[in-house]
């Protein structure tokens, strides 16, 4: 049963202070935004909450998801930017990197090389592949670690 809206707001202005100092020991100044945003997906969830257990916990559990998804949103923008930051290569460079690459992939059987440029090539996962050539996921996945296995030792010399 979820507790009463005022009831769990109440304690959870009890508990914002706690909270805080301990994003603050944690991570520093973004520790507060990292609580204001848990506190706010504390309430949005407070069907979930027991109000039998200890609020704490589980608020301190959904300020480490918050502060997660914060890094990885970080990440992403970190890497796009460094993507968008990179010298442009000419075509020349490019036009070899692909002859360099279709080589390595002729070396690979078929088989290899199909589930290769399905994974990679279009983004399909796993479970699609396995789906469209009638084999266990596990078998997909084998494939690909023995095909990138073979990719990484023929180095250069593709």
């Amino acid at each position: 049963m979820a507790p009463e809206p005022a009831e769990l707001e109440a304690r959870m202005a009890a508990e914002a202070p706690a909270l805080r100092d301990w994003l603050r020991r944690a991570c520093g100044p973004e520790g507060d935004d990292v609580a204001q945003e848990a506190l706010l997906r504390a309430l949005q969830s407070r069907a979930s909450f027991d109000p039998g257990r200890e609020l704490g916990p589980w608020l301190r559990t959904i300020a480490l998801h918050v502060l997660a998804d914060l890094r990885r949103e970080r990440a992403r923008l970190e890497t796009e930017l460094d993507a968008s930051t990179l010298p442009a290569r000419d075509a020349a460079d490019r036009l070899a990197e692909g002859e360099q690459l279709e080589r390595a992939l002729a070396r690979l059987a078929p088989l290899e090389r199909d589930i290769v440029l399905r994974f990679h090539g279009r983004g399909d996962s796993v479970r699609e592949i396995a789906r469209a050539l009638h084999m266990p996921e596990g078998t997909v996945k084998s494939h690909l670690h023995r095909s990138r296995r073979k990719l990484a030792g023929l180095g250069g010399d593709a």
